[in-house]
């Protein structure tokens, strides 16, 4: 079995009562939901991944974020005759300000869904798992 480590920088981008999300358009989670982010480079540390990958994935220039969580998850995976174990770590950021920026076109299909019906949605395991985490669970459950 192929065994797949990927580390990125995710956000949790919110506004008012709806959630930012992204369409995974390739890879193992191709037509899933997911937070905005990505891959840290070489040399990137998880701040400056979060900046490009919000810049190219949805066109937002992020101006205020706090690390929210960072977790792992491991899952098994099948694509194209091939079995692949994919640990994926994600450093997850609760953006607060960010500036859209019309000069960019962004990369990914994205969608703002409601907080109270977002984990009915088919997502990653990542994205899953950051929602289930009890302060975002509190955001879901204010009346």
């Amino acid at each position: 079995m192929n065994k797949v480590f990927r580390l990125g920088a995710y956000a949790l981008v919110i506004k008012q009562e709806f959630l930012l999300l992204t369409k995974k358009q390739k890879g193992l989670y191709e037509g899933l939901w997911d937070l905005p982010g990505g891959g840290i480079e070489f040399y990137e540390t998880p701040e400056e991944a979060l900046k490009r990958e919000l810049l190219e994935e949805v066109a937002y220039d992020i101006k205020d974020y706090k690390l929210f969580l960072a977790l792992g998850t491991t899952n098994p995976f099948t694509k194209e005759d091939q079995s692949y174990l994919f640990h994926h770590v994600g450093v997850i950021y609760l953006v607060t300000d960010w500036e859209e920026k019309k000069e960019c076109i962004p990369e990914e299909k994205m969608e703002w869904f409601s907080l109270k019906t977002i984990l009915n949605l088919p997502l990653t395991p990542l994205a899953k798992e950051a929602l289930k985490a009890p302060y975002f669970q509190s955001l879901i459950e204010t009346p």
